[in-house]
């Protein structure tokens, strides 16, 4: 369990641009995903405790993120994701399919009139550390750094109404790099909507 905590590496895109706006918004979508979590394969005994074997896999998983400006220089973030995929090595049994979730919980605060810094406390991946920049109104970079590795993102947001976006993003992240048998890193494309009531 230890080792699931500390060294999940996985990447899911930003459904969000670094703009701070008061009131609430809610966004989500589906991404596939690959990274790297414990596989549970082969069996690896409790005594002495150790980190188990982390397989490489892929999968496609749903992510709702509620949001709240509090002004318009601090928000707090709740992000869920669930995702079920395959293994790309490791087991070849079925009934070891990965079950891939995280759910983090943190603050975005505007740190220039294009930028904001978003940290947030998380589970399984402890924390993070993200920097997030509007190039323009149609495109956002993100450069992160946690317990995952370190990730690299883009996303693209279109109007669709005066208060629905379309978000395209993809992501990049290092991972963990021990005990694997060759590094590969986490990345993920996704897309996803959001809502803004009453903009």
């Amino acid at each position: 369990m230890l080792g699931l905590l500390i060294f999940a590496g996985c990447s899911i895109p930003f459904f969000d641009r670094a703009e701070v706006v008061p009131g609430p918004s809610l966004s989500g979508g589906i991404s596939l995903n690959t990274g790297y979590t414990t596989s549970g394969f082969p069996e690896v005994s409790p005594f002495p405790i150790g980190f188990g074997y982390r397989d490489y896999y892929a999968d496609l998983t749903g992510t709702l993120r509620l949001y709240y400006g509090l002004s318009e220089y601090v928000g707090i973030v709740l992000q869920g994701s669930v995702g079920n995929g395959i293994w790309l090595t490791g087991p070849e049994d079925p009934k070891y399919s990965p079950l891939i979730y995280d759910i983090q919980v943190g603050a975005k605060c505007r740190t220039g009139r294009k930028s904001a810094l978003q940290t947030t406390l998380s589970f399984p991946g402890i924390f993070d550390i993200w920097y997030l920049y509007d190039f323009n109104r149609f495109l956002t970079g993100t450069a992160g750094i946690g317990l995952r590795g370190i990730s690299l993102g883009l996303t693209g947001t279109f109007p669709l109404r005066r208060n629905l976006r379309l978000h395209i993003g993809a992501n990049i992240a290092s991972g963990e790099m021990l005990d694997m048998p060759e590094h590969l890193p986490a990345a993920s494309l996704g897309i996803g909507l959001g809502y803004k009531p009453g903009r």
